[in-house]
């Protein structure tokens, strides 16, 4: 029975370190029609962003929501490439990314924006970088001052990346990475484990759980 439950523990394993493969549960994106104007501090972009869902409470033409797989140059993440008929200008953008920390520690992350009315970062609702001018990124990690850069010790738990910017015109890419201690890497959406893996594991349970009853019935019967 040893040798069962020690199977039964690589299978269980192998299933948990898949469906946590990555610690990035979700990534969306909205845009609505902007305001054209810069905000004094962070917390001004956040309620604009709030403004403006008010105002557009069926969204807009041109401006929608999407979910974001892989949040990195190749990924084409821009309103005009992530909504049907997406607009090029007049943009105000949100950008949310949840996920989940297994072990605290301090974590690094850069964000690449192109805004040109500035932006802000909030982390679990907290202001965590601003910045009022125009910034385009270029897809250039090196260009510093074009990026939302911060750092964070983040204890073992859910917590939230939220992003919100305004862009005049020519939206371009944006891209977002983070390091939690083995380099900066995209933000991934982690996948959900398919119904076949469920089964799998389901299948390896249920087969390990009978050959262990076999195997103690015979065990049991050369003992009399």
């Amino acid at each position: 029975m040893n040798k069962v439950v020690l199977a039964l523990a690589v299978v269980l394993a192998a299933f948990q370190t898949h469906a946590r493969a990555d610690s990035i549960n979700s990534i969306s994106f909205q845009s609505l029609p902007g305001t054209d104007m810069s905000f004094g501090d962070a917390l001004g972009y956040q309620a604009n962003w709030a403004d403006l869902q008010l105002a557009n409470p069926g969204g807009a033409a041109g401006y929608g929501n999407a979910s974001i797989q892989t949040w990195d140059l190749a990924g084409n993440v821009n309103n005009n490439q992530l909504i049907p008929g997406g607009s090029s200008s007049d943009i105000a953008f949100h950008y949310r990314v949840d996920f989940t920390v297994t072990n605290a520690a301090w974590w690094d992350f850069r964000i690449a924006p192109d805004f040109g009315y500035g932006g802000a970062v909030f982390l679990d609702n907290n202001p965590v970088a601003f910045n009022p001018d125009d910034m385009w990124w270029g897809g250039d990690w090196n260009n510093l001052s074009q990026l939302f850069t911060f750092s964070s010790f983040l204890s073992v738990g859910n917590h939230t990346l939220s992003v919100y910017g305004q862009e005049l015109s020519a939206d371009g890419p944006t891209a977002g990475e983070y390091d939690s201690g083995h380099g900066f890497t995209a933000f991934a959406a982690a996948p959900i484990p398919e119904p076949s893996s469920l089964l799998l594991l389901g299948t390896g349970i249920a087969a390990f759980s009978a050959g262990g009853a076999i195997r103690l019935r015979r065990q049991r019967n050369s003992a009399v």
